[in-house]
């Protein structure tokens, strides 16, 4: 898995759906171009189209990236690291996405894609976990 983050400058700027850049909404984004090898810039021009309000749209995204989202249901599940937080980040509380290091008795220690950081994510704060397999393009 590589460790890129949203706001690295070689990338930040790019607008992957009209007014949408990856540095200021692209922290999805780059969480699952960390699993699947490849920068957040090129997972974005892969993906050109799959986009709705800056929402990614998976069916059409993961046919083009090669790509199966989960939503998993349980922390025990979380076995390596093709896992995604959805958290609730920061005093005021904004969803974030970030890519899961390990499980680790009821937290999560993340490396958050924002800051670069790595740290932890109490179970409280956790929104959902996705799991991201790469499959086939055919």
């Amino acid at each position: 898995m590589l460790y890129n983050t949203q706001n690295d400058n070689r990338w930040a700027d790019f607008k992957y759906d009209r007014n949408y850049t990856l540095g200021s909404y692209g922290c999805y984004i780059t969480s699952i171009a960390n699993i699947l090898d490849i920068t957040p810039l090129q997972f974005a021009e892969l993906t050109a189209g799959c986009y709705t309000d800056g929402l990614l749209i998976h069916e059409k995204a993961g046919y083009k990236a090669g790509y199966i989202r989960t939503i998993v249901d349980r922390l025990e599940q979380i076995n390596n690291s093709n896992y995604i937080v959805h958290f609730y980040w920061g005093e005021k509380g904004y969803r974030h996405f970030s890519n899961i290091i390990r499980r680790d008795s009821g937290m999560l220690y993340i490396y958050n894609v924002y800051t670069g950081e790595r740290q932890y994510v109490h179970n409280g704060r956790i929104i959902n976990i996705i799991r991201i397999d790469r499959c086939e393009i055919e």
